[in-house]
This record gives C-alpha cells, structure tokens and sequence, in this order.
C-alpha cells in the first residue's frame, strides 16, 4: 500500500527538487539549435545568431529574441547601467507611442520622412511610434522643472524603438524594432553642457573597454537630430556599412561623410595641399555604428520652452545632450567583431553563461554526473553565481564541444571518466585550445578584470576624439 511520506522526506524531496531546478540545465533550455545557415541570411551575425538559436525571425526585419539572447542584453543593459549611474543618471521608461502634436512642435512630422512609423486611432487622432524620444523628454522636462536647484538633470531609458525600415536587412543590425539605450541631459549652460557631453563619452569608453571590441569614436554628422556637435562611435568590422577615416598623425577620425570637415581640422591641410598630405599617415576601416553622442544646445528646449529661473531671479532656457546606444545592434556588432564561421564569441561581461560543464558518460556512471553538479555549485560560490550552465545532454563529447562553441560560452569543461578535481581540462572558446587548470584558476579566467584595469590597458590617442581599440 502507498505511504504518505513523512515530514522529514517531504522536506528532503523539496530539497532535492529546489536543487535541482536551480542549476541550468541545456536539456531543458529553450536553445532551438540549427544545423543549416537561413537562406536569407547573408552576414556572420544574422547565420550565427539564427543558428545558435539566439533569434528568430517573426516578420521581415523583426526578430524575437529568446533565451540567450536576453541574457546577454540585460547584462549589457546592466553594465550600461552601472556606467550611466556614475554621473548621476536617473532611469526613465517613455512611451513608445508620441503624439503628432509633439512632433509637430518640433517640426519633424514633416521633415523626418517616411521611416516614421505613424498610426490612427479609433478617433482620428494620429500618433508615431517614436524611434527617438526628443520631443516627448523635453516636453516633460520643460513642465516641470522651473529652478536652477533642480539642474543639471539627466534621465535615460533603456526600451524597444521602432522605425519603417525601407530595407531591413542583415538580422539585428538593421531592423524596423530594436532596443536602445538614449539618454537625454539638461544642463544649466553651454559651458555645464559640454562638460556633461565630455563626462557621457569618458562613459561610451568605458563601456566598449569593457566590451573588449575593437571601436572607434568619430566625427559625424548630426542629421535628422541636429545640433552643434556629434560623434559616432563605430565597431570595426568588415561588414560594416561606414567608412571610416582615421589619421594616426592628426590624431583624429571622422566618417566619410564629413570628410570635408575632417580635412579642414587637419594642421597639415593648406589651400595648395589636398588632405590627405604626404604627411598624414591615414588608413580607411569599416565600421558598424553602434552609438550616437549629440549636443543638442536649445534647438529642443526653445521650441518646448524648457527654461528655468537662475538664483538671480533671472530666466535661462536649459541646454541639451542626447546620447544614443544600439543594444540589439551592440550584440550584432560584437558578434561581427569577434566571431567565426564555427560560432559566437561573447566578451565576458555579456556572454549568457561564462561557463558551460558538459559530461562525458553520466548516463552509464552516475558519479559523474554527481562530479559536473559538484563542480557546479563550487563555481558558483567561488563567484560566477547564475553564470554557468550545464550540458547534461546524452549525446557525445563533440558534439557537445561544438554547440558550445557555437553558442559563444567563453570557457567549457569536461566532466568524464578521466575527470579530477585538481585539474579541470578547459577549453577557451576565444583560442580554441584546452589545458589543464585549477577551479580558482578558471573562477579568475572567467570574472571580468575591474573597470580600472581595463581602461589602463586601452589604446588611446592623446586627442579629444581618441582612436581606441581592445
């Protein structure tokens, strides 16, 4: 006859079950592999991000993202964050959905074309789906900030954008919905002003430092936002659709499009002398345009009367930053950056799992399997908490060697018959080379180094726009 457990065992099965759920297991993750590169995919990003089962497309240029590949947003989302909290930014949540009127203010109804998604309501009332948030942010500020005390005020928000792409193509790297970042700064005067523009780049630098990609930051053109002042900054890769400039000797870069610009600011360009000059040590790269930085000064803030009263009783109009970032197109980006035809390469800081365990045999002797969920939980002490995963997949070691390979996991360890605890046998998905190294060893190989270290070892230009790469 069925005996109803005792107190006792019925907390020990809830144990075991609660144990057992908290480690990630990649038999029951929703990872849809596939074995063919999509047809319509063209560039590494799109076939590896579709085959590693990051994405999946839902229309054309709109992409779902699942599991993994949400990890690795929200942990740029995070490492964003910690960045912008550093000058005082204060997280915000926008509606997507803006008003004609808004845009109207501004003038950009007309004039912005159409890749702005517009929409009717049941009353006739006409709306965008805003793919940036100028008029909405300054229109907020501007009823309800009055005093200087309450400046320089700077409020970002990390959400979906969206924008009638006339041809979306290359997956994540040109879509009509994708995830951004865009901060928008109000300050006191020009000078405050672009002494927060200043703060906002040092931050884009230490973000892509720590994303360990080759970058750039260059002088560009302000278009449909306007303003006095932009920069982009660019992931170098092939595929990228920018040409860049850059002049070792002027210390400077710029895109193509503002080369005339770029020419005039080189001390070695004279009337008589075409730039480049013989002097002028200048190559030509590809970038990927992943952020956006704009001094905006008061064309917004005049049209949406964002002013203040300064402590002289007198009345200023505040002056204004937008700063931009791709975070869906940051992941397409990197992957182009580092990635190759065998699979995803993620830097630690947003790789969805630094660690992947795969077992060799667990089905014939239990011990290993007990060994893989040891090392587990000892890894996750020893600080990668919610960082490793395990392949506890009945299948054979290369075949799980490769899906980590494929899925970009930073380091993978083999659990098997020849396991020991002292040695673990490690395999680097940025080298592709396994050796033999300790737990603590793998722990340090796997944390990200301190954002100070980083940034000492960045290359940098003694300019005001440094040319920089990991």
């Amino acid at each position: 006859a069925f005996k109803v457990p005792t107190i006792a065992r019925q907390s020990q099965s809830r144990r075991l079950i609660a144990a057992s759920r908290s480690i990630h297991k990649l038999s029951n993750t929703f990872v849809p592999v596939k074995h063919e590169t999509p047809k319509e995919a063209s560039v590494l990003s799109h076939k590896l991000l579709v085959r590693a089962g990051y994405i999946h497309q839902s229309s054309s240029g709109i992409y779902h993202l699942l599991p993994f590949a949400l990890r690795s947003l929200r942990k740029l989302k995070s490492l964003i964050r910690q960045e912008l909290s550093l000058f005082g930014a204060q997280e915000v949540a926008l509606s997507t959905l803006t008003s004609k009127d808004l845009w109207q203010q501004s003038g950009r109804w007309d004039t912005v074309g159409h890749e702005l998604l517009r929409l009717v309501d049941r009353k006739q009332q006409e709306y965008c789906l805003a793919p940036t948030h100028e008029e909405a942010i300054t229109s907020l500020v501007s009823e309800h900030v009055t005093t200087y005390r309450q400046l320089p005020l700077y409020l970002y928000q990390l959400d979906r954008k969206y924008r009638d792409e006339p041809r979306p193509r290359f997956g994540l790297l040109r879509g009509r919905e994708f995830w951004m970042k865009d901060l928008y700064t109000f300050d006191l005067d020009a000078g405050q002003a672009r002494s927060t523009y200043d703060a906002v780049f040092e931050a884009y630098r230490r973000i892509f430092q720590r994303l360990e990609v080759p970058y750039v930051a260059v002088e560009a053109d302000t278009g449909m936002i306007g303003g006095e002042q932009s920069h982009e900054f660019q992931i170098l890769a092939p595929v990228g659709e920018d040409d860049l400039l850059l002049c070792q000797t002027c210390e400077r870069a710029g895109n193509v499009e503002v080369k005339k610009e770029f020419q005039q600011r080189c001390p070695y360009h004279t009337e008589r002398q075409e730039w480049p000059s013989n002097k002028c040590q200048v190559s030509q790269h590809k970038g990927i345009e992943v952020g956006h930085t704009f001094l905006l000064g008061t064309k917004y803030s005049e049209q949406f009367n964002a002013t203040y009263t300064d402590a002289h009783g007198k009345q200023g109009t505040t002056h204004m930053g937008c700063y931009g970032l791709g975070l869906t197109r940051i992941l397409a980006a990197v992957t182009e950056a580092l990635a190759d035809e065998q699979g995803l390469r993620w830097p630690l800081v947003i790789a969805p799992y630094r660690v992947m365990i795969v077992t060799l045999g667990a089905k014939r002797n239990p011990n290993i399997k007990a060994a893989a969920e040891q090392l587990y939980h000892e890894l996750e002490a020893l600080g990668l908490a919610d960082d490793v995963m395990l392949d506890d997949r009945d299948l054979g070691l290369r075949t799980k060697l490769n899906t980590s390979r494929l899925l970009g996991i930073p380091f993978t360890v083999v659990v098997g018959n020849n396991y020991t605890a002292r040695q673990l046998e490690v395999y680097d998905v940025h080298s592709d080379e396994s050796n033999g190294i300790t737990t603590k060893d793998l722990v340090k190989l796997a944390t990200p180094p301190p954002v100070a270290e980083q940034a000492a070892n960045a290359i940098v230009t003694e300019d005001v726009i440094p040319l920089m790469s990991s």
